[in-house]
C-alpha cells in the first residue's frame, strides 16, 4: 500500500465467525479471520465485499468481480489464479495445482502459496485439499475450512484435476 492511500476495514459476523475485511482507495486487499484492531472506517470496496459475502453465505454461486489487490511472487499469483477457477462445490489438490504449473515436485510450495493467500473465501483456498481428500492446514483453522466446504456441499468426489 502506498503511503498516500487509506486503509479501510470492517468487522463482520459470518456463519464461520467474525472476519475483518480490508480495502484501500482502489481495491479489496485482505480478509482476516477474527477481529483486528484499528479504525473501522468503510468504503465502497468494503461494502461490495460485505454484500458479496452475504450472498456467498446465503448459498449463492456468485463470482467476485470487484478489483482486488494481490501482492505476492509470480508463483503465488499463478497458484492464486488457479484457485480462483475452482467452482463452488468442487475441490482440487495441492498436487494437481503443482502438476498444472509443470512443477510436479512442488506440492509443498503450492501449500505455502495457498497459506499466504490474502483473500480467503474470495480466492477459495479452502477448496484445496491434500492427497485423497485430506483436510490440511487453513489460515482460519481446519474447523472453518470444513464449514466452508460443507456450506458449498463440496466433496472429494467432485474434484477438479487441472490438466498438466
Amino acid at each position: 500500500m502506498k503511503p498516500t492511500e487509506h486503509l479501510y476495514q470492517s468487522v463482520v459476523s459470518t456463519p464461520v465467525g467474525v472476519i475483518t475485511l480490508q480495502a484501500n482507495d482502489h481495491q479489496v486487499i485482505a480478509i482476516h479471520f477474527g477481529s483486528l484492531s484499528g479504525s473501522k472506517q468503510s468504503n465502497d470496496h468494503i461494502h461490495h465485499l460485505e454484500n458479496w459475502l452475504a450472498e456467498y453465505f446465503d448459498g449463492k454461486d456468485v463470482e467476485f468481480d470487484h478489483p482486488i489487490g494481490l501482492e505476492g511472487t509470480q508463483f503465488q499469483q499463478e497458484v492464486w489464479e488457479l484457485i480462483r477457477r475452482i467452482p463452488r462445490g468442487y475441490v482440487t489438490t495441492y498436487q494437481s495445482i503443482a502438476n498444472h504449473l509443470n512443477k510436479p515436485t512442488c506440492a509443498r510450495a503450492v501449500g505455502q502459496a495457498v497459506a499466504r493467500n490474502p483473500l480467503p473465501i474470495v480466492i477459495p483456498c479452502h477448496r484445496v485439499l491434500g492427497k485423497n481428500g485430506q483436510l490440511t492446514g487453513y489460515i482460519g483453522g481446519l474447523a472453518i475450512k470444513e464449514k466452508l466446504l460443507e456450506l458449498e456441499k463440496a466433496s472429494f468426489q467432485k474434484q477438479i484435476i487441472f490438466p498438466s
